[in-house]
């Protein structure tokens, strides 16, 4: 099945594909799941207005950044592992249930499985309040994203239905990226004299006098594994929220992007969750 976005939003709203209108948001196509984003509209034949935010995921195979990814087993690993349609199992988990009173999730109104590599995902379409975050705000976000990381503490009954990408080691997921992207993707990227010697990135490090970086970069390389087996005896919990939302209309908070796997290290809920907090719109890709 070919993707149609514009036929389906079609079908949901019941009117014809050209009262359908699509507009893409503007983007860093960085994430390897996130195939699109539109803002989807259809006009009924009342004169009223069905909306939606749209998400397409895809599998990471088709991901235009993967040739950044070293080829051979780290590549075929991250095919392999990367849970590209975690946040549609993480909704169909019941995960919204287990939100503390005063976060929700928006709602997904439809999902659309276009094929093996495809997925489209019908959001409610979140109108948030622009501008920068208040204090208070802030506080507030982080103590209940703190309560949610509390309630999904590994351990925790809630726990049991976790999509399966979850069943992992505590800190497995952690791992995973600072064995791979950091140590093998970053140690590449050290080690590359061409990619230090090009005149851009010479220059960036010329003018503020940081000529040093790349050594210094690279003598702090091996202690990574010493940070991450301190962060393992820490108490782990599966929550991790990317991005949260306000609305003008509405005291709750709203948050619908999660980390992908396993469960991580938290010092305390307050610590950990207000660095999750964002004012971008909903959400990780």
């Amino acid at each position: 099945m070919a993707v149609d976005i514009t036929g389906v939003t079609a079908r949901l709203a019941r009117v014809p594909v050209d009262a359908v209108t699509l507009s893409p948001f503007d983007y860093d196509w960085g994430s390897p799941a996130t195939a699109g984003l539109w803002h989807a509209s259809a006009a009924g034949p009342d004169g009223g207005e069905a909306v939606w935010f749209v998400k397409l995921l895809r599998h990471p195979r088709l991901w235009p950044g993967l040739v950044h990814v070293p080829e051979g087993p780290l590549r075929e690993s991250f095919v392999d592992f990367f849970p590209w349609r975690f946040e549609l199992d993480m909704t169909l988990s019941g995960i919204d249930e287990v939100l503390p009173p005063g976060m929700r999730m928006p709602t997904l109104h439809h999902h659309e499985v276009f094929d093996d590599d495809h997925i489209g995902l019908w959001w409610e379409f979140v109108d948030e309040r622009r501008g920068p975050w208040t204090i208070d705000e802030l506080a507030r976000a982080a103590r209940l994203l703190g309560r949610l990381a509390a309630r999904r503490r590994s351990g925790a009954p809630v726990n049991d239905r976790l999509p399966e990408t979850c069943r992992l080691p505590d800190g497995a997921a952690l791992r995973y990226l600072v064995e791979g992207r950091v140590l093998i993707g970053a140690g590449t990227d050290l080690a590359d004299d061409d990619l230090w010697s090009r005149p851009a990135l010479a220059q960036a490090l010329r003018d503020p006098g940081d000529l040093g970086l790349r050594d210094e970069l690279r003598e702090l390389l091996p202690l990574v594994l010493d940070v991450l087996a301190e962060l393992e005896a820490l108490p782990q919990t599966y929550a991790t929220v990317t991005r949260a939302s306000r609305t003008s209309s509405s005291a709750t908070a709203r948050t619908t992007s999660w980390s992908s796997t396993g469960a991580s290290a938290r010092r305390s809920p307050s610590a950990s969750t207000s660095a999750s907090c964002s004012s971008d719109p909903c959400m990780r890709g």
